[in-house]
């Protein structure tokens, strides 16, 4: 009886153990930062991951790159038809890191070139998030890219739920808006960074007026107008965000 009575204990305290390891991930802790999210032939493209929380375990990382390409098809009688087909890049596993603190940032990318020979249209990055001691998948980051060129149409129909497109707006000096692609029941935050150096981290402020709309209202953002930032928008439910680089705010009329 004593037996049971202590492996049934042994066992609790495990379970509390991993809730707040688990907790780490499934709350948004993490998210991918970009150089931006629209490219060009010959930008390079940098790839961090953003602690928004102090992370204490240790893991590592894997970055994939995901992408449509048009493949020509002939059937029997030679006739010719097109069909989207995705393409894949993946990197080698990181190191180990073994903590972070609260808005460390790391690279774990940033060998990535657009060019002639790139696929036009849109890319999605994603960041796999793996336990070092298990190797077990804990989750997946995501952030979408548009390479803007010859022939790419960004109203083409994808799985992008994210992307902070441009500033739309400054409504008043605490009351911003933002073009892009949005859902209304996702649960935002906002860093506004230089650098590595973060401005403000907005929680609670940041939900979509529809869905090709962002709102950004929050009394902390007074005296920010007239400046230029590097706007991270993280969802929290999704593990989804994306970064508006060196984006220049207009002055408040």
């Amino acid at each position: 009886m004593k037996i049971k009575l202590w492996a049934g204990l042994a066992l609790i305290g495990l379970f509390c153990l991993a809730m707040p390891v688990q907790a780490q991930w499934q709350s948004g802790n993490l998210a991918v930062r970009t150089n931006g999210n629209v490219f060009q032939s010959g930008d390079q493209l940098r790839v961090e991951v953003t602690a928004l929380e102090q992370i204490t375990e240790s893991f590592y990382t894997q970055v994939v790159y995901a992408y449509n390409e048009q493949v020509e098809e002939k059937d029997e009688d030679g006739n010719v038809t097109y069909k989207q087909v995705e393409r894949t890049r993946k990197r080698d596993s990181s190191p180990v890191i073994e903590n972070l603190e609260k808005y460390q940032s790391l690279v774990l990318d940033d060998r990535f070139h657009f060019g002639d020979a790139s696929a036009a249209g849109w890319y999605e990055v994603r960041v796999s998030i793996f336990q070092a001691n298990t190797k077990a998948l804990m989750t997946v980051l995501r952030t979408c890219l548009f390479y803007q060129s010859a022939g790419a149409d960004e109203q083409v129909k994808n799985s992008c739920e994210l992307f902070l497109r441009s500033i739309k707006r400054v409504n008043n000096e605490m009351f911003w808006t933002f073009d892009g692609r949005f859902k209304s029941d996702a649960r935002y935050s906002v860093v506004l960074l230089r650098g590595n150096r973060v401005v403000k981290h907005l929680i609670g402020s940041a939900y979509a007026g529809g869905p090709r709309e962002f709102n950004l209202a929050s009394a902390e953002l007074e005296g920010l107008t007239g400046q230029s930032y590097d706007i991270l928008v993280q969802d929290h439910q999704s593990g989804r965000s994306s970064t508006l680089a060196k984006a220049a705010i207009p002055s408040a009329q």
